[in-house]
């Protein structure tokens, strides 16, 4: 679990070193909700710098008397295409989720890479379509996977 927490901060902070130089114009701050097999599942955060990078972040705790769930995604991203009510960007995403009931808990780290398009002004709709690694640290899958999102522009006053 170590290994897999240090390699989500390493790819969090590999993708900030690359938006060291921002150009204000070309930055976007974004939230939202999120739903990906390989991207995370809950409320996601996500930074888009002026060189194409950007980062997301996805994370539901849930916790009562008798379980405990927690689904939390760190998605790189890089951007090609970007126009005013259009986006096209490429995904690296990691997932972790903890499912702990009383009787069977379950840990669960999915990874996954694809193409993504988004699209709309308020709020943004977010399309992610690619291939993933299923539970890697159990019963190893290689599947299709599909992510989706909406996010809404946090402006600066």
């Amino acid at each position: 679990m170590k290994k897999i927490v240090l390699f989500l901060v390493a790819i969090l902070f590999s993708i900030y070193s690359f938006s060291q130089e921002e150009n204000s114009s070309r930055i976007s701050n974004q939230l939202g909700i999120h739903s990906g097999f390989t991207t995370g599942v809950g409320l996601s955060y996500r930074y888009w710098s002026n060189s194409n990078y950007g980062v997301q972040l996805t994370l539901l705790p849930i916790k009562t008397h008798y379980e405990s769930f927690v689904s939390g995604g760190l998605t790189g991203l890089y951007n090609f295409h970007n126009r005013n009510f259009f986006r096209s960007f490429l995904y690296l995403g990691n997932h972790i989720m903890v499912n702990e009931f009383a009787i069977t808990p379950t840990y669960e780290y999915n990874a996954g890479f694809g193409a993504g398009i988004e699209f709309g002004k308020v709020p943004r709709i977010n399309l992610m379509v690619g291939y993933g690694a299923y539970d890697i640290t159990g019963d190893f899958l290689l599947l299709p996977t599909i992510e989706v999102g909406l996010y809404f522009d946090l402006k600066k006053k």
